[in-house]
């Protein structure tokens, strides 16, 4: 495979080099008496350029045909309604992964909800709170069952840290970010 992506890639780019060089190199090259001679060098450069960077387009059809490691991840990072979600969408870094995220959080919190009122608990989702400081709160899930003394409230929030300090140090910087 790797022979193969550098044979593309002379392919691709040694004519628009090799026209770099004429014109750079061969005295005359770029005078162009008439139009035809105009249309010519004009069309010759497009075409060049044109396939060297035609080059971008041709790697990931390679990697697709002849290594079987780039399919079977080409497999696992779609979802199965063609969303395609990487780990920028996971972490955040992304606008578009609020999307998924947000959509992500609600299957499963919805899913963990069924599951608690199929086992007999009462179970209310997007319940909104005030906390002691007054402000507002959006609970996923409040859930108990009838004729108990105690109930559940549930953030089913999935979080992915590197090191033992990490959520800490995330509640300091929103805190110093907001201002607070």
């Amino acid at each position: 495979m790797l022979v193969t992506i550098v044979v593309l890639f002379a392919l691709c780019w040694l004519p628009l080099q090799t026209f770099l060089l004429l014109y750079y190199f061969v005295p005359g090259f770029d005078s162009l008496d008439s139009d035809h001679d105009r249309k010519v060098y004009a069309l010759s450069y497009f075409a060049c350029h044109w396939l060297a960077n035609a080059n971008s387009m041709v790697n990931p059809f390679v990697y697709c045909f002849m290594s079987d490691n780039f399919r079977e991840e080409l497999k696992t990072t779609t979802v199965g309604d063609a969303t395609v979600e990487t780990l920028a969408h996971v972490l955040g870094s992304c606008s578009f992964g609020e999307t998924l995220r947000n959509s992500r959080h609600h299957k499963i919190r919805s899913t963990i909800a069924i599951c608690l009122k199929s086992n007999g608990y009462t179970t209310f989702e997007e319940v909104h709170g005030i906390a002691d400081t007054g402000s507002h709160r959006r609970i996923d899930i409040i859930t108990f069952k009838l004729g108990e003394t105690k109930g559940y409230i549930l953030d089913p929030t999935i979080r992915f840290e590197t090191h033992q300090n990490q959520p800490e140090e995330g509640y300091r910087s929103h805190r110093i970010n907001d201002g607070r």
